[in-house]
């Protein structure tokens, strides 16, 4: 069993041990081992064999070695190396020479577990210390994404409390709890409205406080789920605190040294004990909620029970990042550094499917675990792409400008570009073992196809947000409610001002009329019957002013007579017209009848962005297509573009807050501030004007210089980081 390699615990990388070069002497000193390391049996392999987990205290480090390693540290108080192969392969059916010996001395000297005696051992320490120091930027670009920060030592307080909760870890207890989380359950799904009713509680200040304090308890439950399961199985929690995941304050608990448990199944209830008591604390607030009066309390208890359920369905259960979920995946595949290995593993196949370098598998595994690990290993690589792009973008939006920016920068450049850049080296670096083939073939083809579509300037066309609207229109409309007698005109017909577009009916009207007409030929024969008698003429003044009024209220109902017949304001063309308006129906006067445009008067108005202005000038062709689809497409032109960038949006048919197009912010006195820099164009209709209202969104195509994709993505960073540093 060759000793090639040992695979620490989580907080460690994987190690590797090189072979021995010729040369080495037979027999030498062994220098002796620390005194404070321990030694614990570990779970058994796959293949039955055993293993055993190698404690470093001072590191908190684990190691996990196998029977061969075993043997030698058993009897590495021989202080010889001749004498200690004879041991081993006297008392073993191993068979082992110089070469084991050496390999294991190096693992030893590398992770600091043999004892520095004489100044040259202790100079070499300090060198090695000196080397592996990291510089404060160096750490700080490292550490920042997850920083651990030790609270307290729990390990005492856990040991006496620990008889306290035992009953949390009987099966009374768990099918009990079991109930009260189905129950609660039931009971919040007939209330449902009223279960999510309860989240507008929260838009307070006192509703923010209990948002605060319900996730501190959860996390807290949580945390002492991991710490008291870890006491149950003896084992040691020397640290629990505050870990910053992106500078965001979330709770920890050490329990690494659960590696030593040689039972799976022990470090499977720790890694799940968080979850498990979380879920058991939601079932419980869930229970709760339906039996507490509306008020703080139970805005807190729904708080409590909706954060533990999705925070430990979607974020503790993730398998692709290092909580919970990860170790429980860890445990069950019963393989230690899971992401270390597997990222290893995909690395080697995509060399080899790449590059057609031939190299053994640089781990020992079957065929099944190794297309696992290798699939787990991209998914994580795809995971953590659109991960660290979404951090990067989230410190970008909520810290200010120049730490936004730094650290959005620094979030792709070393978490995403720098990992790509390392491969990259080492593909060079191993250029001269390149086997040419049919995948290296298609990959150099699929490489170059892609450069070409970074670098071939293809684009052309440049889309604006625009809207479209008629200078000169009008609305048609009913004057009064009438009944319709005829209809002149149809969509798409050629008026004149004055033409007859409708001819409406108003028998109320018409009786009105007939009245006022009646009236005033009564007035009037009264005041001729007035000049005859001259008993009458004490009361002509009275009649004269009455038939005053009578007349002026006959030329009203005049005047409403002929605004039945309704006419074209202006020369224009019925746009619309409302199909269901037939002789015999009766209308209104809020019923839109028709819409009459000034053809001539059309244009269109777009804004473009800074980046594209530049690649249009006047006279470039263009084609509109409105947002309707039932609208055909405009042709256009592009007659001018202001020289100076609109600071404000002057159409908000495009704002965003309209639901338009164009990202705006509302300022206090309701302009429309534009989130970019944007200049404004100016386009006439060129033909196909049919069908299109007095106001149209859309998006205006127009022919531009070409560019490159890579162009673009250039002017969007280079943009972004001008305007946001404040050059």
């Amino acid at each position: 069993m060759p000793f090639a390699r040992h695979w620490a615990s989580d907080k460690t990388t994987a190690q590797s041990i090189n072979l021995q070069a010729p040369g080495v002497p037979k027999s030498f000193t062994l220098p002796p081992l620390r005194q404070d390391i321990n030694l614990y049996p570990g779970p058994r392999k796959r293949d039955g064999s055993p293993t055993w987990s190698l404690h470093d205290p001072v590191n908190n480090r684990f190691f996990r070695i196998g029977w061969l390693e075993f043997e030698l540290l058993s009897r590495w108080r021989s202080g010889d190396a001749e004498i200690l192969l004879q041991q081993v392969n006297n008392d073993t059916t191993l068979h082992v020479d110089i070469s084991h010996v050496m390999q294991l001395l190096d693992f030893l000297k590398t992770n600091q577990l043999i004892q520095a005696r004489g100044k040259q051992a202790i100079n070499e320490l300090y060198d090695k210390a000196m080397t592996g120091r990291k510089h404060i930027t160096s750490w700080l670009l490292q550490n920042y994404l997850f920083l651990r920060i030790p609270l307290v030592r729990p390990d005492s307080f856990l040991t006496r409390t620990l008889p306290w909760i035992r009953f949390v870890f009987t099966r009374g207890f768990a099918l009990t709890l079991l109930v009260i989380t189905l129950l609660g359950l039931y009971l919040a799904a007939r209330q449902w409205e009223s279960f999510q009713q309860t989240f507008l509680y929260f838009f307070s200040l006192e509703g923010l406080l209990l948002f605060a304090a319900a996730i501190f308890i959860a996390k807290v439950v949580h945390e002492l789920g991991h710490a008291y399961t870890a006491k149950r199985y003896s084992i040691r929690v020397p640290t629990m605190g505050i870990a910053l995941l992106v500078l965001w304050p979330v709770l920890y608990t050490d329990t690494s040294e659960a590696w030593k448990l040689p039972d799976r199944r022990q470090r499977l209830a720790i890694a799940a004990a968080g979850m498990t008591a979380e879920l058991a604390l939601a079932g419980m607030a869930t229970l709760l909620w339906s039996f507490l009066p509306d008020g703080p309390l139970r805005a807190a208890v729904f708080m409590i029970a909706t954060t533990s359920w999705v925070i430990t369905l979607f974020i503790n259960l993730n398998p692709f990042l290092r909580f919970d979920g990860y170790y429980l995946l860890s445990d069950l595949l019963e393989i230690q550094n899971l992401q270390d290995r597997s990222f290893v593993l995909g690395k080697w196949k995509l060399r080899q499917l790449i590059l057609g370098i031939k190299e053994p598998p640089p781990d020992e595994f079957n065929d099944h675990q190794r297309k696992l690990l290798i699939t787990y290993a991209y998914s994580v690589w795809i995971y953590r792409f659109f991960l660290f792009l979404g951090i990067a973008l989230l410190v970008y939006f909520f810290f200010f400008k120049v730490a936004g920016v730094f650290l959005m920068v620094t979030e792709v450049v070393w978490f995403i570009a720098r990992p790509v850049y390392r491969e990259l080296r080492t593909w060079y670096d191993l250029r001269d073992r390149i086997s040419w083939n049919r995948n290296t073939v298609s990959s150099l083809i699929l490489l170059l196809l892609l450069v070409f579509a970074l670098v071939y300037p293809m684009s052309t066309s440049v889309r604006v947000p625009a809207v479209l609207k008629y200078a000169t229109y009008t609305q048609i409309h009913a004057p009064n409610p009438a009944r319709v007698e005829v209809v002149h005109v149809s969509k798409g017909d050629r008026v004149e001002g004055g033409q007859r577009l409708i001819t409406l009916n108003s028998p109320e009207l018409d009786y009105n009329e007939e009245q006022a007409q009646l009236r005033v030929a009564t007035l009037k024969e009264h005041m001729l019957r007035q000049s005859a008698h001259a008993e009458l003429l004490e009361t002509q003044q009275v009649v004269q002013q009455q038939l005053v009024e009578a007349m002026t209220e006959l030329d009203g109902y005049r005047r409403e007579q002929a605004q039945l017949q309704v006419t074209a304001p202006f020369s224009a063309t019925v746009i619309q017209w409302d199909p269901d308006v037939r002789p015999g129906r009766w209308i209104n006067e809020n019923l839109r009848l028709g819409l009459l445009v000034d053809e001539g008067s059309a244009a269109i108005q777009g804004y473009v962005e800074e980046k594209d202005v530049g690649r249009l000038t006047v006279g470039r062709d263009g084609r509109f297509y409105p947002d309707n689809l039932d609208q055909e497409p405009l042709d256009v032109l592009l007659i001018s573009i202001d020289q100076v960038n609109a600071s404000t949006l002057d159409e908000p048919y495009l704002a965003s807050v309209y639901d338009g197009p164009v990202p705006v912010n509302r300022s206090d006195s309701g302009e429309l501030i534009s989130d970019t820099s944007l200049f404004r164009l100016h386009l006439a209709v060129q033909s196909g004007l049919s069908g299109v209202t007095q106001i149209t969104r859309g998006t205006v195509l127009l022919d531009g210089e070409p560019e490159s994709l890579l162009q673009r993505i250039w002017q969007f960073v280079s943009a972004v980081l001008v305007r946001e540093s404040g050059f």
